[in-house]
Protein backbone atom coordinates (compact mmCIF):
# COMPACT_ATOMS: atom_id res chain seq x y z
CA UNK A 1 0.00 0.00 0.00
CA UNK A 2 1.46 3.59 -0.92
CA UNK A 3 0.34 7.11 -0.12
CA UNK A 4 1.75 9.98 -1.28
CA UNK A 5 0.59 13.97 -2.36
CA UNK A 6 0.29 14.73 -5.63
CA UNK A 7 1.36 19.01 -6.16
CA UNK A 8 0.42 21.87 -6.18
CA UNK A 9 -2.95 21.81 -4.01
CA UNK A 10 -3.82 18.75 -1.42
CA UNK A 11 -4.76 16.04 -3.39
CA UNK A 12 -3.99 12.62 -1.64
CA UNK A 13 -3.52 9.72 -3.87
CA UNK A 14 -3.07 5.67 -2.02
CA UNK A 15 -3.28 2.26 -4.06
CA UNK A 16 -2.97 -1.33 -4.38
CA UNK A 17 -3.26 -3.84 -6.50
CA UNK A 18 -3.51 -7.95 -6.49
CA UNK A 19 -3.25 -10.48 -8.21
CA UNK A 20 -5.77 -13.23 -6.88
CA UNK A 21 -5.60 -16.28 -8.47
CA UNK A 22 -5.03 -15.38 -12.08
CA UNK A 23 -1.78 -16.34 -13.98
CA UNK A 24 -0.90 -12.84 -14.31
CA UNK A 25 -2.27 -9.35 -13.35
CA UNK A 26 -3.65 -7.35 -16.31
CA UNK A 27 -4.74 -4.12 -14.18
CA UNK A 28 -2.69 -1.27 -15.03
CA UNK A 29 -2.91 2.38 -13.06
CA UNK A 30 -1.20 5.74 -13.94
CA UNK A 31 -1.86 8.99 -11.66
CA UNK A 32 -0.12 12.23 -11.99
CA UNK A 33 -0.12 16.25 -11.90
CA UNK A 34 0.36 18.34 -15.82
CA UNK A 35 0.08 21.33 -16.52
CA UNK A 36 -0.92 24.26 -13.58
CA UNK A 37 -3.17 22.90 -10.82
CA UNK A 38 -4.16 19.55 -12.98
CA UNK A 39 -3.76 15.84 -12.52
CA UNK A 40 -5.09 12.84 -14.31
CA UNK A 41 -5.54 9.37 -12.55
CA UNK A 42 -6.36 6.34 -14.61
CA UNK A 43 -7.14 2.52 -14.25
CA UNK A 44 -7.11 0.07 -16.97
CA UNK A 45 -8.31 -3.73 -16.61
CA UNK A 46 -6.84 -6.48 -19.33
CA UNK A 47 -10.03 -7.88 -20.82
CA UNK A 48 -10.54 -11.66 -19.76
CA UNK A 49 -10.95 -14.28 -22.70
CA UNK A 50 -8.74 -12.02 -24.31
CA UNK A 51 -4.44 -12.35 -25.10
CA UNK A 52 -2.29 -9.72 -23.88
CA UNK A 53 -4.69 -7.70 -21.74
CA UNK A 54 -1.95 -6.76 -19.34
CA UNK A 55 -0.18 -4.95 -23.21
CA UNK A 56 -3.99 -3.49 -23.55
CA UNK A 57 -4.26 -2.27 -20.32
CA UNK A 58 -0.44 -0.31 -20.66
CA UNK A 59 -1.06 0.75 -24.09
CA UNK A 60 -4.20 2.55 -22.87
CA UNK A 61 -2.64 3.95 -20.14
CA UNK A 62 0.20 5.34 -21.85
CA UNK A 63 -2.24 6.59 -24.78
CA UNK A 64 -4.57 8.21 -23.02
CA UNK A 65 -2.27 9.80 -20.15
CA UNK A 66 0.19 11.43 -23.62
CA UNK A 67 -2.52 13.20 -25.25
CA UNK A 68 -4.46 14.45 -21.57
CA UNK A 69 -1.43 15.75 -20.05
CA UNK A 70 -1.41 17.37 -23.00
CA UNK A 71 -4.67 18.94 -23.78
CA UNK A 72 -4.71 21.17 -26.03
CA UNK A 73 -8.23 22.98 -26.81
CA UNK A 74 -11.15 20.70 -25.43
CA UNK A 75 -10.87 18.72 -22.48
CA UNK A 76 -13.70 16.59 -23.52
CA UNK A 77 -12.32 16.29 -27.51
CA UNK A 78 -8.99 15.70 -25.61
CA UNK A 79 -10.81 12.59 -23.80
CA UNK A 80 -12.47 11.66 -26.78
CA UNK A 81 -9.36 11.14 -29.01
CA UNK A 82 -7.63 9.64 -26.27
CA UNK A 83 -9.86 6.59 -26.18
CA UNK A 84 -10.29 6.68 -30.32
CA UNK A 85 -6.03 6.40 -30.58
CA UNK A 86 -5.93 3.53 -27.47
CA UNK A 87 -8.63 1.58 -29.17
CA UNK A 88 -7.42 2.07 -32.45
CA UNK A 89 -3.54 1.42 -31.44
CA UNK A 90 -4.24 -1.50 -29.46
CA UNK A 91 -5.97 -3.15 -32.30
CA UNK A 92 -3.01 -2.82 -34.72
CA UNK A 93 -0.69 -3.73 -32.44
CA UNK A 94 -1.89 -6.22 -30.82
CA UNK A 95 -4.20 -9.35 -32.29
CA UNK A 96 -7.04 -10.21 -30.12
CA UNK A 97 -6.83 -8.11 -26.92
CA UNK A 98 -9.01 -4.94 -25.23
CA UNK A 99 -9.12 -3.17 -21.58
CA UNK A 100 -11.96 -1.16 -19.66
CA UNK A 101 -10.58 1.59 -18.34
CA UNK A 102 -11.88 4.28 -15.95
CA UNK A 103 -10.41 7.86 -15.13
CA UNK A 104 -10.23 11.26 -13.20
CA UNK A 105 -9.05 14.37 -14.45
CA UNK A 106 -8.95 17.65 -11.68
CA UNK A 107 -8.43 20.60 -13.73
CA UNK A 108 -8.59 23.67 -10.94
CA UNK A 109 -12.14 23.26 -9.48
CA UNK A 110 -13.24 21.17 -12.29
CA UNK A 111 -14.08 17.20 -12.10
CA UNK A 112 -14.24 15.38 -14.87
CA UNK A 113 -15.05 11.66 -14.26
CA UNK A 114 -14.37 9.38 -17.97
CA UNK A 115 -15.02 5.31 -18.68
CA UNK A 116 -15.63 2.42 -20.60
CA UNK A 117 -16.94 -0.85 -19.87
CA UNK A 118 -16.86 -2.27 -16.32
CA UNK A 119 -14.60 0.01 -14.20
CA UNK A 120 -16.14 1.81 -11.40
CA UNK A 121 -15.86 5.33 -10.13
CA UNK A 122 -17.24 6.35 -7.02
CA UNK A 123 -16.49 10.07 -6.07
CA UNK A 124 -17.75 12.01 -2.78
CA UNK A 125 -18.02 14.95 -3.70
CA UNK A 126 -19.12 17.99 -0.73
CA UNK A 127 -22.46 16.36 0.19
CA UNK A 128 -23.00 14.95 -3.64
CA UNK A 129 -22.03 11.21 -4.88
CA UNK A 130 -21.30 9.97 -8.11
CA UNK A 131 -20.98 6.17 -9.04
CA UNK A 132 -20.60 5.39 -12.82
CA UNK A 133 -22.91 2.68 -14.08
CA UNK A 134 -21.19 -0.11 -16.14
CA UNK A 135 -21.18 -0.69 -19.79
CA UNK A 136 -22.37 -4.10 -19.44
CA UNK A 137 -25.05 -6.57 -21.63
CA UNK A 138 -27.11 -6.89 -17.77
CA UNK A 139 -27.41 -2.76 -17.84
CA UNK A 140 -28.45 -2.56 -21.63
CA UNK A 141 -30.82 -5.38 -21.21
CA UNK A 142 -32.37 -3.78 -18.11
CA UNK A 143 -32.39 -0.04 -19.90
CA UNK A 144 -34.51 -1.99 -22.57
CA UNK A 145 -36.82 -3.67 -19.83
CA UNK A 146 -36.13 -6.90 -20.95
CA UNK A 147 -36.70 -10.09 -18.46
CA UNK A 148 -33.41 -11.57 -17.00
CA UNK A 149 -33.46 -15.15 -15.84
CA UNK A 150 -31.32 -15.23 -12.30
CA UNK A 151 -28.98 -18.08 -13.56
CA UNK A 152 -27.83 -15.67 -16.52
CA UNK A 153 -27.09 -12.40 -14.23
CA UNK A 154 -23.52 -13.23 -13.46
CA UNK A 155 -22.60 -14.04 -17.52
CA UNK A 156 -24.52 -10.79 -18.16
CA UNK A 157 -22.94 -8.56 -16.22
CA UNK A 158 -19.39 -9.99 -17.19
CA UNK A 159 -20.17 -8.84 -20.45
CA UNK A 160 -19.23 -5.23 -21.46
CA UNK A 161 -20.43 -3.65 -24.49
CA UNK A 162 -17.60 -1.41 -24.28
CA UNK A 163 -13.91 -0.96 -24.18
CA UNK A 164 -10.88 0.11 -25.67
CA UNK A 165 -9.52 -2.47 -28.34
CA UNK A 166 -11.55 -6.04 -28.27
CA UNK A 167 -14.63 -6.64 -29.85
CA UNK A 168 -17.25 -5.10 -27.81
CA UNK A 169 -19.81 -2.70 -29.87
CA UNK A 170 -18.24 0.79 -28.54
CA UNK A 171 -14.85 2.84 -27.72
CA UNK A 172 -16.35 5.59 -26.47
CA UNK A 173 -16.09 6.92 -23.15
CA UNK A 174 -18.49 8.14 -21.10
CA UNK A 175 -18.20 11.80 -19.79
CA UNK A 176 -19.51 13.36 -16.47
CA UNK A 177 -18.14 16.48 -15.56
CA UNK A 178 -19.50 18.81 -12.70
CA UNK A 179 -17.84 21.23 -9.66
CA UNK A 180 -15.60 20.43 -6.95
CA UNK A 181 -17.63 21.19 -3.63
CA UNK A 182 -15.49 21.00 -0.81
CA UNK A 183 -13.88 17.88 0.28
CA UNK A 184 -14.01 15.74 -2.06
CA UNK A 185 -12.87 11.91 -1.97
CA UNK A 186 -12.69 8.68 -3.63
CA UNK A 187 -11.56 5.89 -6.03
CA UNK A 188 -11.17 4.03 -9.33
CA UNK A 189 -11.65 0.25 -9.05
CA UNK A 190 -11.62 -2.62 -11.53
CA UNK A 191 -14.48 -4.80 -11.38
CA UNK A 192 -12.53 -7.87 -9.15
CA UNK A 193 -12.67 -5.47 -5.82
CA UNK A 194 -16.75 -5.60 -6.38
CA UNK A 195 -16.59 -9.65 -5.39
CA UNK A 196 -15.74 -8.48 -2.17
CA UNK A 197 -17.50 -4.80 -1.86
CA UNK A 198 -20.64 -3.70 -3.55
CA UNK A 199 -21.24 0.13 -4.59
CA UNK A 200 -23.07 0.73 -1.07
CA UNK A 201 -20.18 -0.64 0.69
CA UNK A 202 -17.50 1.57 -1.26
CA UNK A 203 -19.05 4.71 -0.43
CA UNK A 204 -19.25 3.97 3.41
CA UNK A 205 -15.47 3.26 3.08
CA UNK A 206 -14.14 6.59 1.36
CA UNK A 207 -16.57 8.47 3.67
CA UNK A 208 -14.14 7.06 6.40
CA UNK A 209 -10.75 9.44 6.86
CA UNK A 210 -8.34 5.83 7.57
CA UNK A 211 -9.95 4.59 4.46
CA UNK A 212 -6.11 4.18 2.58
CA UNK A 213 -4.77 2.92 5.46
CA UNK A 214 -7.34 1.04 7.04
CA UNK A 215 -10.23 -0.74 5.28
CA UNK A 216 -7.65 -1.37 2.17
CA UNK A 217 -4.97 -2.85 4.45
CA UNK A 218 -6.78 -6.59 3.79
CA UNK A 219 -4.88 -8.48 1.26
CA UNK A 220 -7.32 -9.94 -1.61
CA UNK A 221 -4.62 -12.65 -2.73
CA UNK A 222 -7.86 -15.46 -2.37
CA UNK A 223 -10.07 -13.22 -5.08
CA UNK A 224 -10.49 -14.95 -8.14
CA UNK A 225 -9.56 -11.99 -10.46
CA UNK A 226 -7.40 -9.05 -10.14
CA UNK A 227 -8.17 -6.61 -7.60
CA UNK A 228 -6.74 -3.03 -8.04
CA UNK A 229 -7.86 0.72 -6.65
CA UNK A 230 -6.67 3.90 -6.71
CA UNK A 231 -7.98 6.32 -4.50
CA UNK A 232 -7.84 9.74 -3.82
CA UNK A 233 -8.66 12.53 -1.15
CA UNK A 234 -8.74 16.25 -2.17
CA UNK A 235 -9.14 18.97 1.14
Amino acid sequence: MEEEPLKPYNLKVAHFSEQGTRPKNEDRLFYSSFGANHHLLIVADGMGGYDDGDLAAEIAIKTISDIVTNIEGSILESIELAFFKAHTTINKKLLNAGATVGGIIFWEENIYAFWTGDVKIIISNGSDTFVSRDHTLLNTLRDAQITIKPEEVKRLKSTVMRSVGGKANSYSPEIVTFKRNGKCEGLICTDGMLQFHDGENLIEMIGDNEVFRDNFATAYKDAIDNVTVLGFIVE
